[in-house]
């Protein structure tokens, strides 16, 4: 009885370990945040992801997701969380085990989803994953290399652990410790610039082995970050370090890192980059967190990241500092912008749930005083040293903070396109972190606990009633056993058995309440042990064996219930289902391949068939055997593949590049063997290097590009053959020339310029060839004045004379003299001149001497 009692306890503990510890994908994962463990193989680094305004949560029924680009189409914004489901995303197939998200900079996120049918990917194209994997927005369902679930060859869903996501790249960690990487960037791929953007890489080390063992695999947009289950960390990528005083160098594949002096054990890694006008160089940053609880930084420190209150590089580890003089001793969890490559920054939890920022703090992403600046180590705005913080999350633009017995997560930072999750796409900036306008959300392993009561089984003659409370670690669990109050707290273990010796009557056991430093909460859970037995069996007999059961012969087939007291004055409750049969029958498929056989009823069977044995079961009844056999044909097919020179075709697991007939053995359709022949066509590619010269106003038009500027210009064309055809240009632009000419002429002195006579006002242009052969432009600036012209009329005698143009003048006509106007111009002077004839006239007149006359006005009179 004992033996049986303690299989069975064996059995639910079992599953107890399995559902918490075991299983490669840990739904709701509660190692997190300041409840978790030094258990570094099941952290939960993702029950909640922020990229630049986006976010993806794990609660307990399922993930979430809010901000830039995460709606069905890949563009909307989502303005409050919404479940990742078939109602929101319409194409999702299979239970959804993973998600996150990706971004670069603002509106720039793909959302990235694991399900049981394989991976899904929306939102803006090139995000995450290059344009020859997804060419549109819309969330569906990816193929990568022809493999249909999207996934690296070999690796089904159930088989992935760690989901990692950043622009441009996607890192999954494989329940046995693989590392794989689709990437757009080629020293990320970790495989020795082998592969390429639109299929997946393994990861391998830097002696030519695969990177394996892996328990996580983090790191940034440019470059990786692992840690293994022998506490050996790895890296790879651009501008990455090894902590041992060397400076950043690209790596392209997985090289052991040193670790910081006195470190045996890792708890947690995180890395983070500050990408500086585009340039990736120097830009990495790494911290390492050990079962210690202390915390050290490595790398870029141009914002203070690093955390040594400094913002000096770091290229050998060094201890991230509360203040200038101390250490930080009592770190237990961090959080790194990881999945945007812009901002470097970190958030860190004590082991007494204090909250602490340092780096970039661009929009007031982590709450400090200044907007961008270096941030040290400290306090952020909003969260009080004496607050009880339980989780944090840096993403690209912003940060977020879990509150004891607070429902609404807190955020900081830049507020756009419902990055909040509020219901609001407004264009702001919060300041300090906010725990009263985020919405109400549950991420894994934040909120108090509910423990799990389990009863195991008692059978009347036990002495021992038990019950199995399952929990968090160091929570204390008040219960009433009967009646009596009493408390535990759970272990370690997370599960604790409470026993009653001897019980009277029936066990009734209810959990109350649960309460640690971090919550309180008041339950109403309950079993019982019933201290009666019970027995269901089942009994099939061949027809005409009668059984007898209680003195009573049974012959027919039937449910017959009974109630006995047995041995220890107990009831024993018996239901019996009594099953006749005559005969019975088995039916059994089986598929060979041609070629094959099997071995049944004493013959080797090689063609398709139904085959009967019959056989005595052990009931005595005949037991006839069926044996439906399908014999399947093998199947070949040949390809004929035709590549260029610089191209490669992988095939069998290897990457071909030359002529030949190569064969691979799969297995088709029917389970039998499918011999693929590949025959490989290498056609040569050519290269045409083309030296032109231009002048500066002229276009040199090469595949659709128009040149103006000197240099060396590169273009790809297909030949006939299909292969490239390399163009390089060597273009050398020339001067043109410039004159501009001032000239004035009168409006009778015209001009000839370029083979024209000109006397109007204006801008004339000649086009010569200068001593480099390019047009020399010459521009005649033109301004022409009038002439000016003046009529005089005079009417003399013709005793009299005129003085005009230096000529004495009395004969009537046109007289015309030139002079020079105001302007410079001629002045035409025009004389009408009139000569009228003089007359004679005679008179005679006699007077005295003594009188006088007048004439003419004069006094005449007679001379003396």
């Amino acid at each position: 009885m004992h033996k049986k009692k303690n299989v069975i306890f064996f059995l639910i503990a079992l599953i107890f370990s399995l559902k918490s510890f075991s299983q490669c994908i840990v739904t709701c994962n509660q190692n997190v945040g300041v409840f978790s463990n030094n258990n570094a193989a099941s952290i939960a680094y993702d029950n909640m992801i922020s990229s630049f305004h986006s976010s993806v949560v794990a609660e307990e029924f399922g993930y979430k997701v809010w901000g830039e680009n995460v709606m069905a189409n890949g563009t909307t914004h989502s303005l409050f969380p919404r479940f990742i489901d078939t109602i929101n995303f319409p194409t999702l197939k299979g239970k959804v085990l993973l998600a996150s998200i990706g971004s670069n900079s603002i509106t720039n996120a793909q959302l990235v989803v694991l399900t049981s049918d394989g991976l899904f990917v929306g939102g803006i194209v090139g995000a995450v994953i290059s344009i020859g994997i997804k060419s549109n927005t819309a969330f569906n369902k990816i193929t990568v290399n022809g493999k249909t679930d999207g996934l690296p060859f070999g690796i089904s869903p159930d088989s992935v652990k760690m989901l990692f996501v950043s622009h441009g790249t996607i890192l999954i960690t494989t329940c046995g410790g693989r590392v794989f990487s689709l990437s757009q960037f080629s020293h990320m791929r970790g495989d020795n610039l082998i592969g390429n953007e639109n299929q997946w890489s393994q990861v391998f080390q830097s002696n030519g082995q695969p990177l394996t063992n892996v328990i996580a695999a983090r790191g940034n947009t440019y470059f990786g970050y692992a840690l293994k289950n022998d506490n050996t960390i790895w890296t790879w990528g651009w501008q990455t370090r090894l902590g041992d005083g060397t400076l950043a160098l690209d790596r392209a594949r997985a090289t052991q890192m040193v670790l910081p002096a006195g470190v045996t054990a890792v708890k947690m890694i995180q890395a983070t980059s500050q990408i500086i006008s585009g340039s990736v160089s120097n830009a990495t940053t790494y911290y390492l967190l050990d079962n210690q609880n202390r915390l050290f930084g490595l790398g870029r420190n141009n914002v203070g990241q690093v955390g040594d209150h400094t913002n000096t590089d770091r290229n050998v580890w060094v201890r991230v500092k509360q203040n200038a003089t101390t250490d930080l001793n009592n770190t237990a969890w961090i959080s790194a912008n990881e999945h945007d490559p812009i901002f470097a920054n970190l958030a860190i939890l004590s082991t007494n749930s204090q909250a602490r920022t340092v780096g970039s703090n661009s929009r007031f992403m982590i709450a400090r005083n200044l907007n961008n600046g270096i941030n040290h180590t400290g306090f952020p705005n909003g969260i009080a040293s004496s607050d009880t913080i339980l989780f944090c999350e840096v993403g690209g633009h912003t940060s977020a903070f879990v509150k004891i017995n607070t429902p609404r997560y807190g955020y900081t930072g830049h507020h756009v396109n419902g990055s909040i999750g509020n219901n609001s796409g407004l264009d702001n900036e919060i300041t300090s972190v906010n725990f009263v306008i985020p919405p109400v959300i549950s991420i894994c392993g934040t909120v108090c606990d509910t423990p799990k009561l389990y009863k195991l089984p008692f059978n009347c003659g036990d002495s021992i009633a038990k019950f199995v409370i399952k929990g968090r670690s160091n929570n204390l669990v008040k219960f009433k056993i009967n009646g009596v109050n009493d408390s535990i707290i759970i272990p370690t273990s997370d599960s604790v058995i409470i026993q009653l010796i001897n019980p009277a009557s029936d066990v009734s056991l209810q959990i109350l309440s649960v309460n640690n430093v971090f919550c309180n909460i008041s339950l109403n859970i309950r079993d019982t042990v019933k201290l009666s037995s019970r027995l269901d069996t089942t009994v099939i007999l061949c027809k005409g064996f009668p059984f007898i059961f209680n003195n009573i012969s049974h012959t027919l087939s039937g449910n017959y219930n009974y109630k006995l007291i047995n041995y220890l004055g107990c009831d024993s409750f018996i239901s019996l289902n009594l099953i006749y049969k005559d005969t019975s029958s088995i039916q059994i498929f089986d598929t060979i391949c041609r070629g094959g056989s099997v071995f049944f009823n004493n013959q080797n069977l090689t063609n398709s068939g139904i085959y009967k044995d019959t056989l005595t079961n052990r009931l005595g009844c005949d037991s006839f055997i069926y044996f439906r056999l399908i014999v399947n044909d093998t199947s070949r097919k040949d390809t004929t593949r035709t590549i260029c020179k610089n191209e490669s075709v992988f095939f069998n697991n290897q990457i071909i590049n030359s002529a030949g007939i190569f064969k691979d053995t799969l297995v088709n359709s029917k389970g039998c063997d499918s011999f693929v022949y590949l025959t490989i066509i290498v056609n040569d590619t050519i290269s045409n290097i083309i030296f032109d010269t231009i002048c500066s106003n002229q276009i040199y038009l090469m595949g659709g590009q128009m040149i103006s500027v000197s240099g060396i210009y590169k273009d790809t064309l297909k030949r006939s053959s299909g292969c490239d055809s390399f163009v390089t240009l060597h273009l050398f632009v020339k001067d043109t020339t410039k004159k501009d000419s001032f000239l004035i002429t009168c409006k009778n002195q015209p001009i000839l310029f370029n083979g024209m006579s000109r006397n109007i006002s204006g801008i004339y242009r000649d086009t010569l060839v200068n001593s480099k052969g390019c047009d020399s432009f010459l521009y005649l600036h033109l301004t022409v004045n009038d002439t000016t012209k003046k009529d005089s009329f005079r009417i003399i005698c013709k005793n009299q004379f005129v003085v005009f143009n230096g000529q004495t003048l009395n004969t009537t006509g046109i007289y015309k003299d030139t002079l020079i106007n105001s302007q410079s111009c001629d002045s035409f002077m025009y004389l009408h001149l009139t000569v009228n004839d003089t007359t004679k006239k005679d008179s005679f007149l006699t007077i005295c001497v003594n009188n006088l006359i007048f004439f003419m006005s004069i006094i005449a009179r007679k001379k003396q």
